[in-house]
């Protein structure tokens, strides 16, 4: 999952991982899980009885046509950039097992760089992607508000939360339904953007529910997210800390230790490492190597991120034994892809694994490739240019941004400047860097982007200020 403005950063990746309810795959080289869920679906193949078609960037008619069906909106905001959005897309939307869901609800996709977009997002803010949103179609009240991805499975379970009538307990229910029931006002309270309110839901949900309540790992894992979404690492780190070790094996058990490896390594990295980090690094070295069919390998890759991260200063050798086992996990989960659009969802984690190894030249042929198969999209250029600029090799850094700048509308091309001013600065055109910044801020206020970019505006004020 990926935050859309600088705020947090894991280990100055910039990215946030709060959770991605993913599915499961086996790596054959480290016992890991790999993909074996059903071949994605190219987009004419995707029936419109299925969840896997969306109404793509049309709001209105979307909710209009979900009023005349007087049937919920499902809403899933993403970026072409987020490669969690990408996987949920290829691998989980089209999934067969959702078929039954695909007349309980409307279906629809909002890409969050569209300026057409812009009125959307302004009422349903969304910081993190990919978000999942389900609202009432009748006075628009968000029913749901959930970070991450899912698997079909997972995903239907937890839309099934959503439906008239739950959330209602009474005197006479159970304790399970009336825990159930505190789960889905937190959820609903989350949905509203009232975090607090959410907070002492799942907690409430938590302290009442039996020991063998089925969704006590999805109350932990959604707790777990409220904490990182509001910086409050110290609570997200000792939460895993305490509960992951009791928690079954699963997408739920996977994040919660996944947000407590970065909020411990973060709470580390300010000088204040937390009790119990090294033994909380070594369940998630253990999470990560497990076999089963439990989580997706897009789940997996993000752990091996952060731990390989995590453990570069303390730990150097464990750190590139992780990482080896990583490049060789998404690099037999890309020859597996049966489509090219499947393939390039592991671009992003491929390259951070090659990167982490040492060996960015190996990415490069992989990024041609995806530049050739998709020629007006401006992440393979873009990834390109990183590459080329950590190798030093210049030049071609310098073409392969000015190619993804001219591809690329929308916030994301605020990140692009910005790697551009590195290239120049890496070249010695100070004075050409500065205005790459400033023609950025220009671009800023032309576009008129939302506030929640304001911290990213800032990013490239101090950063000008410093040349």
């Amino acid at each position: 999952m990926w935050d859309v403005s600088p705020g947090r950063s894991r280990s100055q990746l910039q990215i946030i991982a709060l959770v991605a309810l993913m599915s499961a795959c086996t790596d054959a080289a480290s016992g890991a899980v790999v993909a074996t869920k059903p071949a994605p679906l190219a987009e004419k193949e995707k029936p419109e009885s299925q969840p896997g078609h969306l109404i793509e960037d049309d709001y209105a008619r979307a909710l209009s046509e979900a009023r005349k069906r007087k049937l919920p909106l499902f809403v899933e905001v993403w970026a072409s950039w987020c490669h969690t959005c990408a996987s949920m897309r290829e691998y989980v939307l089209p999934d067969p097992a959702l078929a039954p869901l695909a007349n309980a609800f409307v279906w629809a996709g909002i890409d969050s760089e569209r300026a057409s977009n812009a009125a959307f997002l302004q009422r349903f803010p969304t910081r993190n992607l990919p978000t999942l949103w389900v609202i009432d179609s009748v006075d628009e009240r968000p029913l749901l508000k959930w970070i991450g991805a899912a698997t079909a499975e997972e995903l239907a379970l937890l839309l099934s939360q959503t439906q008239p009538g739950t959330g209602q307990a009474s005197a006479t229910e159970t304790a399970v339904a009336a825990a159930t029931a505190e789960w889905v006002r937190g959820n609903r309270a989350s949905a509203a953007g009232d975090t607090p309110t959410a907070i002492t839901h799942y907690k409430s949900a938590l302290a009442s529910a039996p020991a063998d309540w089925s969704l006590r790992a999805r109350a932990v894992e959604t707790l777990s997210m409220r904490y990182v979404e509001t910086g409050a690492q110290r609570e997200a780190y000792e939460l895993g800390r305490q509960t992951a070790g009791g928690l079954p094996a699963g997408t739920a058990r996977l994040n919660v230790v996944l947000n407590a490896v970065d909020a411990g390594a973060e709470l580390a990295e300010a000088g204040t490492p937390p009790e119990g980090l090294t033994e909380l690094y070594a369940l998630g070295v253990r999470i990560a190597q497990e076999p089963g069919q439990s989580v997706l390998l897009d789940d997996r890759s993000s752990l091996y991120l952060s731990l390989v991260h995590a453990l570069k200063a303390s730990n150097p050798s464990e750190s590139k034994r992780l990482a080896e086992r990583w490049r060789t996990l998404l690099d037999e989960a890309a020859a597996r892809a049966p489509l090219p659009a499947a393939r390039r969802v592991w671009d992003p984690h491929r390259l951070e694994a090659y990167m982490a190894l040492g060996e960015t030249d190996k990415a490069v042929p992989m990024l041609e490739q995806s530049e050739r198969e998709a020629p007006d999209d401006y992440n393979p250029p873009a990834r390109l240019a990183r590459a080329h600029l950590t190798l030093g090799q210049l030049e071609p850094a310098a073409a392969a941004i000015e190619r993804a700048l001219a591809r690329c509308e929308g916030p994301r091309k605020l990140r692009l400047f910005m790697l551009k001013s590195d290239i120049l600065l890496a070249r010695k055109q100070r004075e050409a860097a500065s205005e790459t910044l400033r023609s950025a801020l220009r671009y800023a206020s032309e576009k008129q982007l939302a506030p929640q970019y304001d911290k990213l505006r800032q990013s490239i004020e101090r950063k000008i200020a410093a040349l």
